[in-house]
């Protein structure tokens, strides 16, 4: 059975970081399906800010995505995810890498709304580089 690729996020640690600025920094790749990227933060658990939208297109190359924050007050606890919209109707199993050769079950992704999942990585808070895809099956 061929699953397809769902699209799939990469965060990189922010750069630029001033006390009340930050660049949030990350990667995603389409496959093939059309796709928005954004970055929701916040200084705990909650990530109660988002970025506007960004659309990707529909490619299957990694696109570079950042934003830039402001007026925020970053927390020992900060936290910030890339988000994506995809399929409708699906279930996704996430998976993530620090080296793009190894892959490990994370969890499922949970739709927010129709086309929109959601799933937060709270253990990758060491500052080491993480990358995610999501399978439907």
């Amino acid at each position: 059975m061929h699953k397809r690729l769902a699209p799939y996020a990469s965060t990189q640690p922010a750069t630029e970081i001033t006390a009340i600025n930050a660049k949030l920094n990350g990667t995603a790749t389409p496959n093939g399906l059309p796709s928005m990227a954004w970055f929701e933060w916040g200084t705990n658990e909650s990530l109660d800010h988002a970025t506007a939208p960004i659309d990707i297109g529909t490619g299957t190359a990694l696109v570079r995505v950042t934003s830039v924050i402001s007026a925020w007050t970053f927390g020992t606890n900060g936290a910030f995810v890339l988000k994506l919209s995809g399929q409708s109707n699906a279930t996704y199993r996430l998976l993530f890498s620090t080296n793009l050769l190894n892959w490990d079950p994370l969890g499922t992704a949970m739709p927010t709304t129709p086309g929109f999942f959601e799933f937060t990585d709270f253990f990758a808070t060491n500052g080491q580089q993480r990358f995610y895809r999501a399978i439907a099956p």
